[in-house]
């Protein structure tokens, strides 16, 4: 390549008149010293492409995090909303509750209630814009924690098998 570099520059001194040997060998010297300036230019141009691609990619991820509601399309719903939502909702899991209700716009906590005995229960939570807290289980009952209390007392409806072992000792909600 730099003898491909030498030709051309040579014949352009010889068209312009250019008479000694050390004058082109100065030129030629200069030459590689351009070529990496314009590489790196390129490089550097390339590089902060690249990088706003990414940021592009990044901003329309989030867009569609939006718009399909699971991040911050949420609204904290009435005490009627909630209770359509679990009536119509046929989930056992507590996960595919949430993920139901997230993708219908609710916003809504996943809990756990920690026993003395070291196990627990997981919860859906609402925060309801007329009623405040609300507490569901996987059955959908309705559930009042209060830690202290034996969980089956906090639990409206029937059948449950009440049992002295199960104190709340901590509930933790994650939203």
């Amino acid at each position: 390549m730099k003898l491909v570099y030498f030709i051309i520059i040579f014949n352009i001194l010889v068209f312009l008149n250019v008479s000694t040997f050390n004058e082109v060998n100065n030129i030629y010297i200069e030459l590689p010293g351009e070529k990496n300036n314009i590489s790196f230019n390129y490089n550097e141009s390339n590089y902060n492409l690249v990088q706003a691609q990414k940021n592009l990619q990044e901003s329309y991820n989030q867009l569609e995090s939006l718009k399909s509601g699971n991040v911050y399309n949420l609204h904290n719903p009435t005490l009627e909303e909630v209770r359509e939502f679990i009536s119509n909702d046929n989930n056992v899991d507590i996960d595919k509750i949430l993920q139901n209700a997230k993708s219908k716009g609710i916003r809504c906590a996943y809990v756990e209630c920690l026993f003395n005995t070291k196990n627990m229960v997981l919860l859906i939570g609402f925060n309801t814009i007329n009623n405040g807290m609300i507490y569901f289980d996987e059955k959908d009952y309705n559930v009042y924690p209060l830690v202290g209390k034996i969980y089956e007392e906090c639990v409206e409806g029937e059948p449950y098998f009440l049992s002295t072992d199960n104190i709340i000792i901590k509930i933790r909600v994650t939203w």
